[in-house]
């Protein structure tokens, strides 16, 4: 059924840059089909989580980058939830997410009601949004209300308060040259047949506002670091390669302005701990669904991940995104989204091809970039996976001209990959 160009061929549908994709699939010297032939093709890029027929996806031999319920990640509300629920003793979270109230649960919207103070300064997101639509702050319940009233109308949501959540925002964010900053790094998940792999990106970049911070002014161009939003503004084309920095740049900076007056901080900071601090708060974010995503052998998720730094030097989860931008708006995100993504696409490839071919994937190759997450805990995976329906004839058919079974079981894991996976994560543990 399948000809060496489809074993390794690549399909790659949908927007956000995704020539930067195929270069990366090229260089590693896959086939380019522009249309999917019979049987589908080995590597699958989609953009759109929603343009999938997941009915028509062949783990025993396809990639695909996305997870099925990844929502369990990107959706704010559902990852809020994740979090309070695995770690039900609040000090936990209040070591790396801010103060977080559900406004569609009657019992967040209460307690919250009871902790807002009139002129505190919050921030409304909605849960399920990206690219900082419909998010604003504000600093009364009657300007919440307001706002809230004006998006049902416009949006016509089953109630003002549907898919809404309020986060304390973060007064005291670490500055560089008084503009305020959150860093964009990345969360790799893998799906195995009974298992799910978690790696923490060991870099990213800096998105700058182009504005001076000022608590006092609360237009989105200061406040709202991303590139979506700050190259609505009119002066973008001028300031844009002021608005993205590397990590190497901000070591450097951090080394010149900011560490000399703190004290018990060494020089470097940036590059010997931020990244341990950004790698131990997606441990937490991976401990949390490791029982609720779902593990179907061939899918995996790249996801975008914001950290915004205070002044204390705390660092704090905003959201995690799927489908991070691949646009590059400026000479940082030119340097950096490629490098990650390209290793991010072997690492995928290397991890199935050896687990496919060997029935194992350990040791993992050393990489510059990605470091694993082992959880030294088992997650709960049923035998069968859930039979995934649609029911939109337009959606993409990953494996035209081919019957697949209704019911799908998991591969059963062999004694030789129980053995060496129990083994890597004795040897991670110690």
């Amino acid at each position: 059924m399948y000809n060496k160009s489809k074993i390794n061929g690549y399909y790659v549908f949908g927007k956000n840059n995704t020539e930067l994709v195929r270069e990366q699939l090229d260089k590693l010297e896959y086939h380019r089909y522009d249309v999917l032939p019979v049987g589908g093709v080995k590597f699958n890029w989609i953009t759109r989580h929603s343009d999938i027929n997941w009915t028509r996806f062949d783990g025993n031999f396809q990639i695909l980058n996305h997870i099925y319920n990844e929502n369990q990640l990107s959706n704010k509300s559902l990852l809020f939830q994740n979090l309070r629920n695995c770690f039900k003793e609040k000090n936990v979270l209040k070591t790396f997410l801010p103060q977080t109230y559900l406004l569609d649960n009657p019992i967040d919207r209460i307690n919250f009601r009871k902790v807002f103070q009139n002129n505190s300064l919050w921030i409304c997101k909605p849960v399920g949004l990206s690219c900082g639509k419909e998010i604003f702050l504000f600093r009364s319940e009657e300007q919440l209300e307001n706002l809230l009233k004006e998006y049902h109308q416009n949006k016509h949501y089953s109630t003002m308060y549907s898919n809404r959540l309020v986060q304390k925002y973060i007064s005291n964010p670490l500055l560089i040259n008084q503009q305020k900053f959150d860093i964009r790094t990345y969360f790799l998940c893998i799906c195995l047949s009974n298992e799910i792999l978690y790696f923490a990106c060991q870099t990213g970049y800096l998105r700058l506002s182009m504005y001076e911070f000022n608590l006092d002014n609360l237009n989105k161009f200061i406040h709202l670091t991303n590139q979506t939003i700050q190259n609505k503004d009119e002066k973008f084309a001028m300031k844009k390669d002021s608005t993205g920095m590397t990590m190497e740049e901000f070591n450097d900076y951090f080394n010149e302005f900011i560490q000399p007056n703190m004290m018990n901080i060494d020089k470097d900071w940036v590059i010997r701990q931020l990244p341990k601090e950004i790698t131990n708060i997606l441990y937490q974010v991976a401990y949390s669904v490791r029982n609720q995503l779902i593990s179907q052998e061939g899918c995996f998720g790249y996801y975008g991940v914001d950290i915004l730094i205070d002044e204390n030097l705390k660092c704090w989860l905003l959201e995690i995104n799927s489908g991070p931008t691949l646009d590059m708006t400026n000479k940082a995100l030119e340097k950096v989204i490629p490098i990650c993504l390209n290793e991010a696409i072997q690492i995928v490839i290397e991890i199935f091809d050896s687990y496919r071919t060997n029935g194992s994937v350990f040791p993992l190759r050393e990489s510059k970039f990605f470091k694993q997450l082992s959880l030294n805990t088992s997650s709960i995976i049923p035998n069968e996976i859930p039979t995934f329906i649609s029911t939109n004839s337009r959606l993409i058919d990953l494996t035209p001209g081919v019957n697949l079974p209704t019911r799908r079981y998991r591969r059963s894991i062999s004694q030789k990959y129980r053995s060496k996976s129990i083994v890597h994560r004795m040897q991670t543990k110690s």
